[in-house]
């Protein structure tokens, strides 16, 4: 029991930091987080010095140690509960970052936060889908709200639009390594793990995270497809096989009885499929006609084009007056109040990762962030810190691409543990070296 307790008593850190909407629960989330960095400490020491080798670690450590000095000059702006939080949330992903790390040196613990990661997704997904059962359960963050008429319920993201998000995310990390997670080995059970997470996306009504959703599906299809062709096909993309071959397709008893049922379910919720649909189609286009038949719909959402462009252009009047009298802000930005409530501050940001980091750090910050983006797209994060290796992967390029764009439309992806650990994914299973351990 005790050999036991010590094998997944440090399981607890990342199951309750990929669930930050368990915040809700308010002092016993803190304890609880509190009681498991006291269990992985020992893991956390592993780590501590071989976390200057690890690149993007380091990079992403050094981003949160500015972000924390940047608090300093806005401490008599708020309250001091405010600044401790936004420090205590801060440090932790300092702290997750170690212990990723820390679980990277252990190969009997190398799979143990993407197993995390994915379980947290899914079972996310399935508090969802409960709660068109039960109505909405209290316990979360965020509180329940509706779009376009119909519900959007609260689950462990802490965010609506950040599970929609970590659901694209979950897509595309459980393509590249789903035969060494114990409940998605085969592609069968991939395919259903990534169904049902991507239902609850839809019924989370999300629009940009949805919409990058079903294209992360579909890109996941079309990878295992040409990978199975050429197991080189994630470092030799361009190289497209031209012998092809018809799939014999063979359905066990079991799966056919499994698809079966889920087709009469969503038979049976034909009407409501349909709205959630034309929803959908609403939030893209913006055509308002598409739910207009219903009585309880609500029309307060632009269409995705016109949202963006919105976001693109979404600056502080205030960050600009202080020009006037700190012109040296447009070089090392105005402070870590420019990230609002995305570090836990009570005051708005801009809905965009590149112009909150701008206002927050200046030139300096966005040219930092276009280095981190560098290296995220060329794969280059086992070479030394002063070096880029350009070394292209089909898997580093589809996840560093999501996170690019999610950076135009959402802020705080870097300060929110959905949407950090995939940067560390890259790092630590998709580069060659560390990718072979996840091999058949």
């Amino acid at each position: 029991m005790n050999n036991l307790f010590k094998k997944y008593s440090d399981l607890l850190f990342p199951l309750l930091i990929f669930s930050p909407g368990l915040r809700g629960l308010g002092t016993i989330y803190y304890l609880l987080l509190a009681i498991a960095i006291f269990f992985c400490f020992p893991l956390l020491l592993k780590t501590y010095k071989n976390i200057f080798k690890s690149k993007l670690s380091l990079l992403l450590i050094i981003f949160y140690i500015i972000t924390l000095i940047g608090l300093i000059p806005s401490f008599n702006e708020f309250y001091t509960d405010h600044i401790i939080l936004s420090i205590i949330r801060i440090g932790l992903f300092i702290i997750f970052i170690f212990y990723a790390n820390g679980c990277k040196e252990d190969d009997s613990n190398s799979n143990k936060v993407v197993k995390c990661y994915l379980l947290i997704t899914f079972i996310a997904s399935a508090f969802i889908f409960l709660q068109y059962l039960t109505g909405p359960i209290d316990i979360f963050s965020e509180q329940f709200s509706t779009r376009a008429g119909l519900p959007r319920y609260s689950t462990l993201s802490g965010s609506t639009n950040v599970f929609s998000i970590s659901v694209a995310f979950s897509i595309l990390i459980s393509t590249f390594c789903f035969t060494k997670i114990d409940f998605i080995r085969t592609n069968l059970q991939l395919f259903i793990y990534q169904s049902f997470i991507l239902f609850a996306a839809c019924a989370n009504l999300s629009r940009s995270g949805l919409l990058l959703s079903v294209i992360a599906f579909l890109f996941s299809r079309s990878y295992l497809y040409f990978a199975k062709m050429n197991p080189n096909f994630a470092s030799d993309f361009y190289k497209i096989p031209l012998n092809y071959r018809l799939i014999k397709l063979k359905i066990p008893f079991f799966n056919l009885s499994v698809f079966s049922l889920i087709v009469v379910i969503l038979l049976s919720q034909a009407k409501l499929l349909l709205r959630f649909s034309k929803t959908i189609i609403f939030f893209v286009t913006g055509n308002k006609n598409l739910i207009s038949s219903y009585d309880n719909a609500t029309f307060e959402n632009t269409d995705i084009k016109g949202d963006l462009l919105k976001r693109l252009n979404w600056f502080s009047i205030e960050y600009f007056d202080s020009l006037i009298y700190h012109p040296q802000n447009i070089l090392f930005g105005g402070g870590s109040k420019y990230f609002g409530g995305t570090i836990g501050l009570p005051r708005p940001y801009s809905h965009n990762m590149f112009i909150d980091i701008f206002q927050a750090q200046g030139i300096f910050g966005i040219m930092f962030l276009l280095y981190l983006l560098t290296i995220l797209f060329l794969n280059s994060t086992n070479s030394s810190i002063s070096k880029i290796k350009p070394s292209l992967d089909l898997r580093s390029i589809s996840i560093s691409t999501l996170f690019l764009i999610l950076c135009t439309h959402n802020s705080g992806i870097f300060f929110h543990p959905l949407t950090v650990y995939p940067l560390l994914f890259i790092q630590d299973f998709v580069s060659k070296k560390d990718f072979i351990k996840l091999k058949n």
